[in-house]
């Protein structure tokens, strides 16, 4: 019975830090995050891009090399509590162009 009083303690919410370095004079910026376990990711990215003015389409969430989706939960990426997600600008296209002269 005593183990099934520790395990609802250890299901609470937990704080989740998402950073970004954006280089140059504004540099890292992150903001710190309180979750449950089972909620989509999604809410707290869409939240991170609205508080610092960043396009969510364009961006790329990972957590220790993992790209998350908008249905993962911490629960599935093993998330826990004081975790950094990391965030980038996605890279696509890209090509050379060379010109004979």
């Amino acid at each position: 019975m005593a183990s099934a009083k520790v395990k609802k303690e250890s299901e609470g919410p937990i704080t989740v830090k998402i950073q970004i370095d954006r280089g140059g004079q504004i540099g890292q910026q992150s903001r710190s995050f309180t979750i449950h376990m089972d909620d989509p990711l999604r809410r707290i990215m869409l939240d991170f891009c609205d508080f610092f003015n960043l396009i969510y389409p364009l961006l790329r969430f990972t957590f220790e090399g993992l790209r998350i989706r908008e249905s993962h939960t911490a629960r599935d990426l093993g998330i826990e509590d004081g975790d950094v997600i990391d965030v980038f600008s996605e890279a696509t296209g890209g090509y050379m162009l060379k010109i004979n002269s």
